[in-house]
């Protein structure tokens, strides 16, 4: 089940929503710096920020992280944003980024009808490169590429 907060405004740091659920906003949200982290397990199975409000981006970025064993294959798309009836999303100004996932994923941000924002692979995603080492547990040492 989603956490319920009024109005955000983020301007820097990390908000990390984990599938299934996400948060919901009552208001608006505005995202100025800072990073948005969406973990996907599947297709059409991410953490959702959800609002009654409107959305804006004014910079900062999405990271999608992809658990599970999840990897995106072309055409699967993603919804993650989703704005209150009537109320729009702006993201351009918003920076798209992807972890656990090799070089050359293509993923782009559709508007649906509803206003409501999904990513969508425009390519197959290949495993990561990165090892990891178990006694590590920063996740810089993650590799992340937009």
């Amino acid at each position: 089940m989603p956490h319920k907060h009024a109005g955000a405004h983020i301007e820097e740091g990390t908000k990390g929503l984990t599938a299934p659920g996400g948060l919901t906003i009552n208001g608006d949200y505005l995202q100025e710096t800072g990073v948005l982290e969406i973990t996907v397990i599947g297709p059409g199975q991410a953490g959702k920020l959800t609002t009654t409000g409107g959305m804006t981006f004014t910079g900062g970025s999405v990271e999608f992280r992809f658990e599970d064993g999840y990897l995106p294959r072309a055409g699967d798309s993603v919804q993650f944003l989703e704005p209150g009836a009537g109320q729009s999303v702006v993201t351009e100004n918003l920076e798209t980024e992807y972890c656990s996932a090799g070089e050359g994923l293509a993923i782009r941000l559709a508007e649906g009808s509803d206003g409501s924002v999904s990513f969508v692979a425009d390519s197959d995603a290949e495993p990561s490169e990165v090892m990891f080492d178990s006694a590590f547990e920063d996740s810089d040492l993650e590799s992340c590429r937009k």
